[in-house]
């Protein structure tokens, strides 16, 4: 039973009194808090009473700072060997962007209404998508501390930054002119490298580190089918595709496996059996791939301009995916179907990003005309 009793005492002939929270947890143990106005000492006591009641107590003497708390997390995601750029972006988030307003406060002390007034503050020091994002990993460092013990519930749950929807982000898609442009530079420059590496761009779909660490063995020319296990990483260290579903099969163009064999025919496979090795028969960095691969082709193609003293490119190599993925629906492919070969990790994905592809390939131009003589008995 959490009480709250007043204690009064002397010091140096003044009398002094404070407010006392005075209770027992779930395993036994005495508690107490000291506060100096009896309001805060009931608004504590009230509370203490509630997460007792529900199971979520957490004393403050036991408890840590959301800094603290956020650093075990980072410890725990690096334990799952989840990817250092990926791992580097939580740390950033955490240090830049949550620490310096709550890493202070002791997670027994965070409220709903400080994440609440969190969530204003950073949303007029920052931009608005990096306070989507700050939010969101708050939220999972609350969650990973309760499954933990560490706090008895996630005060962050129900605070929300809203995506208006001229907000979110939309996916470009070049021109089928501008892939028959760039396909047609590849050919132009009688290079088997840059032909092989412009038609697994447009015909594939793959992610550049994915591109960066392909390897031969992935390859079934037999059977048309490029079975996506390998990528390589911002440090071009080789490793499993990012996630489970990214490791797939796709099905290839005549002309890719014919502009892959003949590139095959003539680059010197060495021990990792790259693809597309750099000159040490490692993976290429990605600034390497623009420079020696993209750049070239999209200049031939000219799909780039010269402004500013800097090549300025029309569209980025992630474009080229989204491209890929149009090809496909265009042609009758089903959203499961396309989800599979892009490596989604659900449909959702593959509908968030051309759900309007979908719409725009299944609509009939003479449905309202349908709907009329429905009506009329037409």
């Amino acid at each position: 039973m959490a009480i709250v009793r007043k204690r009064t005492w002397q010091l140096n002939g003044i009398s002094k009194s404070a407010w006392i929270v005075d209770y027992q947890d779930a395993t036994g143990k005495r508690r107490q808090k000291t506060f100096r106005l009896k309001k805060n000492a009931d608004a504590y006591v009230h509370r203490v009473r509630t997460e007792l009641l529900l199971g979520e107590h957490v004393a403050e003497s036991e408890s840590m700072t959301l800094a603290e708390a956020g650093n075990n997390w980072i410890k725990q995601v690096r334990a799952e060997e989840l990817e250092e750029s990926t791992i580097r972006g939580y740390e950033q988030i955490l240090r830049l962007h949550i620490s310096p307003f709550l890493g202070h406060i002791k997670l027994a002390n965070l409220t709903k209404p400080m994440v609440e007034a969190f969530r204003d503050k950073i949303l007029t020091v920052r931009s608005r998508d990096m306070a989507i994002r700050a939010l969101l990993h708050l939220k999972i460092i609350l969650k990973d501390a309760k499954r933990l013990g560490r706090v008895g519930r996630n005060v962050a749950d129900d605070v929300e930054i809203k995506i208006k929807r001229r907000e979110r982000k939309k996916v470009f898609i070049p021109e089928r002119h501008d892939l028959v442009a760039f396909l047609n530079a590849a050919m132009r420059s009688s290079s088997v490298l840059l032909l092989a590496f412009a038609t697994i761009l447009v015909f594939t779909g793959l992610r550049m580190s994915e591109i960066r660490g392909l390897t031969w063995d992935e390859f079934d020319f037999e059977r048309g089918l490029l079975n996506v296990r390998h990528r390589a990483d911002f440090r071009c260290v080789m490793g499993a595709p990012k996630t489970e579903t990214s490791i797939r099969s796709i099905p290839l163009t005549t002309s890719c496996i014919n502009a892959l064999r003949a590139w095959k025919a003539v680059v010197a496979s060495g021990p990792t059996g790259l693809v597309f090795p750099s000159g040490v028969n490692a993976p290429r960095g990605y600034a390497n791939v623009i420079r020696t691969l993209y750049d070239p082709l999209m200049i031939l193609a000219k799909l780039m301009a010269w402004k500013d003293n800097k090549w300025v490119h029309k569209f980025t190599p992630h474009s080229f995916r989204h491209a890929a993925a149009s090809l496909w629906i265009a042609q009758g492919f089903s959203a499961k179907q396309i989800q599979t070969w892009m490596g989604h990790s659900s449909i959702q994905i593959t509908f968030d990003l051309y759900g309007h592809l979908f719409a725009l390939r299944d609509s009939d131009p003479n449905l309202m005309d349908r709907v009329e003589d429905a009506l009329f008995g037409r």
